[in-house]
This record gives structure tokens, C-alpha cells and sequence, in this order.
């Protein structure tokens, strides 16, 4: 579908009178599309328009000389249209001559240029488009004016409307051009942030480097796509410091010598790795306690079924909740002393009922809160 503004506005006012006109004899549109043109169509062509150029190569100064005409609105005939020769001597026409032109000629404001784009209709001699009765072939000059200001007006509205439309659409174009504008500023300005970004990454990252070179008394030297591949993992800020620190440590244990050492992006290791191995001292102490937490769990368990129903949490009834004795509760804790000790040591927030109510577990956390505090 193409807009109506693709089209030039006499080519469109062409098929719209043609389509209004059908049976006449010729309409013809001389006007400035692109340059000098002179199209023409007919009413046969009225089922599927399309519109002929006539070929003005050899007439332009002839067709420029008709597009200047002053005169809005006039009837004539055939042979006042430039591109026909003339048959006929110039001479005074008679009252009846008038009548019995049937071309009317009328131009509008070009779209282009400074001149006109004239248009020119020719009709029947009958001017059987007008429904003139058969006993009446010839319309009066008064009528003849006053159809002719008609059609020229529906051509002016066209041409109006075509040029609200081109109004309309360079606004959009405009606005869709400074929305394009502002997308591009706005990328440019995240470009911006990120290079300053990237620039101040790669001092800090320098600078952590420098501290262990200072640390391991050596010259630490880095391929380029180390840099290259922190920045493109993304890590944030404070991951930096081990990231660097686990590089550095990895190069320096493998280096044979260990004046200089060489960082490359494969040492590079995720985060979550460098804290899985921070902490794998840990996970392998935790699994020399797993009785221990197993019987913490258990014994807090019990404990939240008294408090749920709501009953003293003490030693007496946790044996109780537990089907066992309270001799088998205090030996229990006797012989998991130590390791309880421990366990609430790497997690001192877990099995608070029993923490708070069961007095060996209770006296366990308050050494520790002392330690703490000492």
C-alpha cells in the first residue's frame, strides 16, 4: 500500500477526474513532476487507470509558456492545448463559438515550482457528462464558469490535502529522526560510561597486581587477554581483590621462577569457585560432626513440638517428647560435649529452642558468646 503522497498530486487528481468524468473524450495534466511532464488518460481507460506521458521533448518551452497562463478558469477547445497544431487561423470568436467549446482548462498552484500545473478536460459536444437534455446540446457561459470553478476547486482540495499529508509526514519523519537521534546519543553515553568503566577496572586491576608483586617480591607479568577476560565476565568490584589474589597465588606455586610470574586469562576462576575452596576446610570439618547434627536436629525438633503444644521446654519433657530416658538425654550431651561445641561454633544461629532452654546446650553458647566477647 503506498501512501497518497507518494503519488504526485496531478497524477491523482488525474484518476480522480477521470473517474468522476467517465465517457469524456480526454484529460490531460501538464505540470512539474520531478522535472517537465505531460500525462493524459481517457475515459475508456476508467476500469483499470492508468495514466500515458506525452512525449514534450521537442515542446518544452511551449508547455512552460501554458503552465504561466494567468487565467485560472477558461473554456476552449482542442487546438488551445500546446502539444496540438493548430488547424485554424486565430480570429474573434462568436457568442456561439463560446457556447460550443467543450475543453475546459483551469491551473492550480504547482507543488514544485513557482508556475502552475494546468489540467484540461475535454467533453463531448453534447456534454452528455452534464446531463443535458437532448433537445438542449449546449450549456450557457454563465454555467460553464460555474462548472468549471467546481472541478478546479475539488483539484485545489486535492492538492491542499496532498500537501497537509507531506506536512504530516515530515513531522513523523522528524520525530522518528530525533528519536533515532536520541537512541544513538543515549548509546554513545553508555559507551562512554562503559569505556571510562573498563579504564577504571584495568588501573584497579593494576594496582591489586602491584600489591602482589609487593607481597611475593616479584615482577608479575599479564597477557592481554587476561584484562580482557575480567572484563568480559562481568565480576563486580569487590570479587576483584580474590579473583587477582587467586590468579596471582595459582601463577606464583606454578612458576619456576619465582622472580617473575606470568598471569594468563585461564587463571582466571569464577567467583563461586574460589569461595567453594575457601570454604572446603570447613565442609570437611562439618563432615566429622554429622552424628552431632543429627541428634542437635533431632532434639530441636522435640523441642518445637512442646512449644507448639505449649509445654515446658526442659530436659524431663524432651526425653518425654522423645520416647527415652532423661538420663539418655544427659548422656547423650555428655558424650557429643565437644562436638556440640563445634557445631555451634560454625553455626551459632541454629536449634535456638534448645540453645535457650536445654541447660548443657545453653552453658555451651554462652562460652562461646564469652570467647566472643573476650
Amino acid at each position: 500500500m503506498n501512501l497518497f503522497s507518494t503519488y504526485h498530486p496531478a497524477l491523482i487528481a488525474l484518476y480522480s477526474l477521470n473517474d468522476q468524468f467517465k465517457g469524456n473524450l480526454g484529460i490531460y495534466t501538464f505540470c512539474n513532476d520531478k522535472g517537465v511532464h505531460a500525462y493524459m488518460c481517457k475515459g475508456e481507460d476508467q476500469e483499470s487507470y492508468t495514466h500515458q506521458e506525452i512525449d514534450i521533448s521537442d515542446i518544452k518551452p511551449k508547455i512552460q509558456d501554458f503552465r504561466s497562463l494567468k487565467k485560472e478558469i477558461f473554456w476552449g477547445d482542442k487546438n488551445d492545448l500546446p502539444f496540438v497544431t493548430r488547424s485554424k487561423q486565430i480570429q474573434q470568436l462568436s457568442i456561439q463559438d463560446e457556447i460550443e467549446q467543450n475543453v475546459l482548462i483551469f491551473r492550480v498552484d504547482s507543488a514544485n515550482d513557482d508556475i502552475s500545473d494546468v489540467f484540461a478536460i475535454e467533453f463531448s459536444k453534447s456534454f452528455s457528462n452534464f446531463y443535458i437534455s437532448n433537445s438542449r446540446n449546449n450549456l450557457s457561459s454563465e454555467m460553464k464558469l460555474s462548472i468549471g470553478k467546481t472541478i478546479r476547486n475539488q483539484v485545489v482540495w486535492i492538492y491542499n490535502f496532498y500537501k497537509q499529508q507531506q506536512f504530516n509526514i515530515e513531522k513523523i519523519q522528524i520525530a522518528y529522526q530525533k528519536s533515532i537521534d536520541t537512541v544513538i546519543s543515549k548509546n554513545e553515553e553508555i559507551s562512554e560510561i562503559k569505556r571510562t568503566n573498563d579504564l577504571f577496572i584495568n588501573q584497579y586491576i593494576l594496582q591489586l597486581i602491584g600489591e602482589h608483586e609487593s607481597k611475593f617480591n616479584c615482577v608479575i607479568k599479564f597477557a592481554p587477554d587476561f584484562l580482557n577476560q575480567l572484563s568480559e565476565t562481568g565480576v563486580r568490584l569487590n570479587e576483584l581483590n580474590e579473583i587477582i589474589d587467586s590468579a596471582c597465588s595459582t601463577a606464583y606455586d606454578l612458576s619456576l621462577d619465582k622472580s617473575n610470574i606470568y598471569l594468563s586469562a585461564n587463571l582466571i576462576r569464577p567467583i563461586h569457585s574460589i569461595q567453594d575452596q575457601q570454604n572446603k576446610s570447613h565442609t570437611v570439618q562439618l563432615i566429622g560432626l554429622n552424628k552431632t547434627v543429627e541428634l542437635l536436629d533431632k532434639y530441636e525438633r522435640a523441642a518445637r513440638e512442646l512449644d507448639q503444644s505449649n509445654q515446658r521446654i526442659n530436659g524431663k519433657n524432651l526425653a518425654k517428647a522423645l520416647k527415652i530416658s532423661g538420663p539418655a538425654v544427659s548422656d547423650a550431651l555428655k558424650n557429643h560435649h565437644k562436638k556440640i561445641h563445634k557445631a555451634l561454633e560454625k553455626n551459632p544461629d541454629s536449634w535456638p529452642l534448645i540453645t535457650n532452654y536445654i541447660r548443657p546446650i545453653r552453658e555451651i553458647k554462652w562460652k562461646l558468646a564469652n570467647k566472643n566477647i573476650g
